[in-house]
């Protein structure tokens, strides 16, 4: 049944519950009752004041001649709510002499006021952010490897703008451990240090050092980044893209190796340590080159760490 007034039988039915709902918010009417002892009561078009002069009577007559709106109008109004407030409301006040249930009626009429302004409102709830927007609780760090070796520690950065597989795949391997206990395992002086190779962990391996990798290979990612000093890049075959795990370290610029090999990082601290490296006595390999140092180069560990935690 829908009254003159706007306010449906189901509303009325709510309002005995403990919190009347209006959208997503749950007003307890029950506080309401004692503060708003200067109520309002709504109309199809106005509000009208409810004071002790003007409610305690409670004649539509009166309310009409000082609202200017019709009797009957009021009246069917006014009635629901009376009929509410004699569920709810306490016993007349000994002290103050003012009928309780007019004040609850006042303070139901103010609450109905109430969620209609809410419920008139756009229920929709404000669109939270897309995740594209939302900083991320756990951001990426900036990460370096740290080189420990024999002879000291190196600590390279990355570059993965212009080779992001061959820096995932290089921080993989690291993570996993692949070139703990490996070794340097070959060194020309002024041009570069090789390791990497996993089967350099076995001394009785030492005819096959060279050849060792991963189990798979990973596609070259040739750059515009030259062979500098300290420069970090991809060893391979004659294939182009049959680089797996070994890498080497440019001791000198070799420009000569642009565009040919996939460069993916650069020494930033440890440059002494890398000079040390440079410097171990070699002597002539199985192929005739010079490059087999005459003691084991060890690469202890290779960690992958946040920048700021190097020093």
């Amino acid at each position: 049944m829908a009254f003159p007034c706007g306010v449906s039988r189901n509303f009325i039915n709510r309002l005995e519950s403990p919190t009347v709902t209006a959208g997503a918010a749950a007003i307890p009417y029950q506080p309401l009752l004692i503060p708003l002892l200067q109520p309002r009561m709504i109309t199809s078009r106005i509000m009208v004041p409810i004071t002790e002069t003007a409610m305690e009577p409670r004649h539509p007559r009166r309310l009409e001649k000082k609202a200017n709106i019709p009797a009957h109008r009021l009246a069917t109004c006014v009635q629901p709510f009376r009929k509410a407030a004699k569920r709810v409301t306490p016993p007349r006040d000994r002290v103050t002499g003012l009928s309780m249930k007019s004040i609850t009626l006042g303070s139901l009429a103010s609450l109905v006021l109430a969620a209609a302004t809410a419920l008139s409102q756009d229920p929709t709830p404000p669109a939270s952010p897309s995740p594209s927007m939302s900083p991320s609780s756990t951001p990426i760090a900036n990460e370096v490897v740290v080189i420990k070796t024999s002879e000291g520690e190196m600590v390279a950065e990355f570059w993965p703008e212009v080779a992001p597989n061959t820096v995932e795949n290089f921080k993989k391997l690291a993570r996993q451990g692949f070139y703990d206990g490996t070794a340097f395992h070959r060194i020309v002086k002024g041009f570069m240090i090789q390791g990497g190779d996993p089967l350099t962990k076995d001394p009785s391996k030492e005819s096959r050092w060279g050849t060792g990798d991963p189990g798979y290979k990973v596609k070259a990612e040739f750059n515009k980044r030259s062979h500098e000093r300290g420069v970090l890049s991809m060893a391979r075959s004659s294939d182009p893209d049959s680089a797996g795990s070994q890498f080497f370290i440019c001791l000198a610029n070799v420009n000569r190796l642009d565009g040919q090999y996939t460069t993916f990082g650069k020494v930033v601290k440890g440059d002494d340590v890398l000079a040390k490296l440079g410097e171990i006595e070699t002597a002539m390999s199985a192929s005739g080159e010079k490059s087999k140092p005459t003691q084991r180069v060890a690469v202890e560990s290779i960690k992958i760490v946040p920048a700021d935690s190097v020093k």
